[in-house]
C-alpha cells in the first residue's frame, strides 16, 4: 500500500517508475537532476520532492525495481559484449535494434531456465516496454541534436548579419568607396536591402 506522502507510487505509471530507478541507479543522477528530468518528461505528474523520494526509495517496491533494473543492466552489458563481438555497433541506432536487443536478452534468460509458456506474455511486455523506452531515447537524442542545430543556425545567422552590417557600414562610410559608378552602388544597396 503506498505511503500517503508517496506521489511516485500513487501517480507514476510502472514504466515511469522503472525509468526513475534506472536514472538513479544506472545513470547515477542526483536527486535534483532526477527531479528536473522528471518534471520535463512528465509535466502533468506531481513533482518529486526529497521526502517523497526517500519514502519511495525505502519501500519494497523500489527495492524490487532496483533489483530488476540492475539485473537488466548487467544482462545488457553482457549481451552488449556479444552484440559488439558479432559485429554490431557500440550504440543501438534505431528502434528495431533496441527491440531486437531486448528480445534477445529475454530469450537468453528464457533459454537458460524455464519451459513455462507464461513467460511468452512476459517476453511480449518486455519487448513493448523496450520499444517504448527506445522510442523515447531516440526522440530525446534527436531533440538534443535539433537544439544543437538550432544553436549553430542562430550563430551562423548572427555571423551573416554582422557581415551584412559591416558591408553596409563600408558602403555608406564613403560616397564612392571603390570608384564604382553611382548606378553600381545603387544596385549593390538594393541587393543588400538598403534601399
Amino acid at each position: 500500500m503506498p505511503n500517503p506522502r508517496n506521489n511516485i507510487q500513487r501517480h507514476y505509471p510502472r514504466a515511469a517508475r522503472i525509468e526513475l530507478v534506472r536514472w538513479r541507479e544506472v545513470e547515477g543522477l542526483s536527486l535534483g537532476s532526477l527531479a528536473s528530468r522528471t518534471a520535463e518528461r512528465w509535466p502533468s505528474l506531481p513533482r518529486i520532492h526529497a521526502t517523497t523520494w526517500k519514502a519511495w526509495q525505502e519501500s519494497p517496491e523500489y527495492q524490487m525495481l532496483r533489483s530488476l533494473v540492475l539485473g537488466e543492466q548487467a544482462e545488457r552489458e553482457r549481451l552488449s559484449d556479444l552484440f559488439r563481438a558479432a559485429g554490431g555497433t557500440d550504440a543501438l541506432e534505431d528502434i528495431s535494434d533496441a527491440a531486437a536487443y531486448a528480445l534477445a536478452a529475454k530469450a537468453v534468460q528464457m533459454a537458460s531456465g524455464t519451459d513455462d509458456a507464461r513467460e511468452i506474455g512476459s517476453l511480449m511486455r518486455t519487448v513493448r516496454e523496450a520499444k517504448s523506452l527506445a522510442t523515447q531515447e531516440v526522440r530525446e537524442r534527436y531533440e538534443a541534436k535539433l537544439r544543437s542545430l538550432e544553436t549553430e543556425h542562430a550563430a551562423a545567422i548572427a555571423q551573416r548579419d554582422a557581415e551584412i552590417e559591416r558591408l553596409r557600414t563600408q558602403l555608406t562610410a564613403s560616397p564612392d568607396p571603390s570608384g564604382l559608378r553611382p548606378e553600381t552602388l545603387d544596385e549593390l544597396e538594393r541587393r543588400i536591402g538598403l534601399l
